[in-house]
């Protein structure tokens, strides 16, 4: 099955009682984290439905290109953001329990987000894991063995070598056929698109390495 629709799913239920005027910077108080609960607790059990579904297939229109809207993107931001949010307030409520089923919600929509094939939704994933990490690393000590086992496993299903291949290769399909639609057959543009491509490869791998292999808290989270 397509883990896409109940992902979309878990998103809406979890924004369904937020303010209209909640932005993805903005902070939100107690009272507001108490009354987004329900639905959290909602999302949580839409995404768990999605561990036996191997597809992640949103309804993107492909054939758009380098045109191509991406909102569903920013709708797995915002509800990763909402999880880690919520986490912090249950553990400052001292239920550890559910802070972690937060963090690991979180974890989860971060690693399907990554298997799109552009560079915006790889970066995206590795953005939310990056700040799952910051969560696990910062709430060790509290954090339970199954959140923490949970988390490693999650962790561990990350292949960023075919996710990276996955997404390099639809930018440059993407950009390619785009500028030839333009250009036409003129092979000494589409060799300087090309070069643009590949430094932008290079640049995308640093920030990578930066934000994930270096942090990688996978031997941490086994052994605790």
């Amino acid at each position: 099955g397509n883990a896409f629709p109940f992902f979309i799913a878990a998103h809406d239920v979890a924004v369904r009682d937020l303010p209209d005027a909640f932005s993805e910077q903005g902070e939100l108080s107690p009272e507001i984290l108490q009354a987004c609960d329900k639905g959290l607790d909602e999302a949580h059990h839409f995404i768990s439905f999605t561990t036996s579904m191997p597809r992640y297939a949103s309804h993107a229109h492909w054939e758009d290109g380098m045109a191509i809207l991406l909102t569903h993107v920013t709708d797995m931001r915002r509800l990763s953001r909402l999880c880690l949010m919520s986490m912090e307030h249950h553990l400052r409520q001292g239920d550890a329990i559910k802070a972690g089923e937060r963090l690991c919600d979180a974890a989860i929509v971060g690693r399907r987000v990554m298997h799109e094939p552009t560079i915006v939704s790889m970066l995206t994933g590795v953005s939310i894991l990056s700040q799952v990490l910051d969560g696990a690393e910062n709430h060790m000590a509290v954090l339970d063995a199954e959140t923490r086992e949970h988390l490693a496993a999650e962790l561990g299903r990350v292949d960023l070598d075919e996710l990276c291949r996955k997404a390099f290769m639809g930018e440059c399909f993407f950009g390619l056929s785009t500028f030839a639609d333009m250009q036409g057959d003129r092979g000494d543009f589409k060799t300087s698109i090309s070069s643009l491509l590949i430094m932008k490869v290079c640049s995308v791998w640093v920030e990578l390495e930066k934000r994930w292999y270096l942090r990688s808290m996978l031997p941490m989270l086994r052994e605790s």
